[in-house]
C-alpha cells in the first residue's frame, strides 16, 4: 500500500463557520440577482452586429469572447490555472518532477494504437490548427483547438512516443503560463496607446486577437494535458 498523500482534514471551527456562512450568503446574493432578472430576454445580437467591423473578426461569438468582453475570457483562462494550481495543492509534500501516475502503463503500448497514431496524430493536428484559423470568421477558436492538441499528446505519450512531462518541469509550467501572460501583456499594452484595458485598436484588433488565440491555444493544450496526468507516481507506481 502507498503511503497517503492527502493532508489531513482539519477540524471544524470558528474559521469554517464563518467561511461557510460567507459562502452560503454569496449563494443567497447570487439566486436572489438570478430571480430579478427580467422575464424577457435582453437581446445584444443587433448591438453586436452593428460593432461587429470593429472587432477585427467575422464571427460574433469570438468577437464577444476575445474583443467586447475579453476581460471575461481572461478569467476563464485564470480559471484553468487555478484548476491546475489545486491539483498540485493536492499532494504538497510529494516531488512534482517524477511523470504523472495516471500516464504510467507497465504493458507495451498495444500495436493497434501506434498503427492508428500514426494516422490519427497529422490530421488531428491539422484540424487543430484549422479550428484556430477558423475561430475569426466562424465557430472555433483557441479553447477548441487546445483541447484536441491535449487530446493527441495523451495519446503519444499512452503510445509511448512521447515521454510523459512531469509537472515540476520549466516548460511545462511556462507553457501553461504564456496564454494568460500573453493575453494581459497585449492588454496592458493597449494603455500607452490611450485606450482602455484589453481595448484593442479596430486597426490592428485582428493581429492582436489571433496572437492572443496562438498563446492560449498552447496554454489550454498543456494545461489539459498536466491536469490529465493527475498526481506524480511514486517510485515507478501510481500516486
Amino acid at each position: 500500500m502507498f503511503r497517503p498523500v492527502d493532508p489531513p482534514e482539519p477540524r471544524f471551527g470558528p474559521v469554517e463557520a464563518l467561511t461557510g456562512g460567507a459562502c452560503l450568503a454569496l449563494f443567497g446574493l447570487l439566486a436572489w440577482a438570478a430571480l430579478a432578472l427580467p422575464a424577457a430576454p435582453v437581446g445584444l445580437g443587433e448591438a453586436v452586429a452593428e460593432r461587429l467591423p470593429e472587432s477585427g473578426l467575422g464571427n460574433a461569438v469570438n468577437a464577444v469572447l476575445l474583443n467586447f468582453r475579453a476581460f471575461d475570457t481572461l478569467l476563464e483562462k485564470a480559471v484553468l490555472l487555478l484548476a491546475l494550481v489545486g491539483l498540485w495543492a493536492l499532494a504538497p509534500g510529494v516531488a512534482w518532477r517524477v511523470p504523472p501516475g495516471n500516464f504510467l502503463t507497465e504493458a507495451p503500448p498495444e500495436p493497434q494504437l501506434v498503427l492508428l497514431l500514426k494516422v490519427l496524430v497529422p490530421l488531428s493536428l491539422l484540424a487543430a490548427l484549422y479550428l484556430l484559423w477558423l475561430g475569426a470568421d466562424a465557430p472555433g477558436g483557441a479553447f477548441q483547438a487546445g483541447t484536441v492538441i491535449a487530446a493527441v499528446a495523451i495519446l503519444l505519450v499512452l503510445g509511448r512516443i512521447l515521454p510523459s512531462t512531469s509537472h515540476g518541469g520549466a516548460w511545462p509550467r511556462a507553457g501553461a503560463m504564456a496564454g494568460f501572460l500573453l493575453f494581459a501583456g497585449i492588454g496592458l499594452a493597449c494603455l500607452p496607446l490611450g485606450r482602455a484595458f484589453l481595448d484593442f485598436p479596430p486597426a490592428i484588433a485582428k493581429p492582436l486577437i489571433l496572437a492572443i488565440e496562438a498563446g492560449i491555444t498552447l496554454s489550454v493544450a498543456v494545461t489539459l494535458f498536466l491536469l490529465a496526468g493527475g498526481l506524480p507516481s511514486r517510485r515507478g507506481g501510481r500516486p
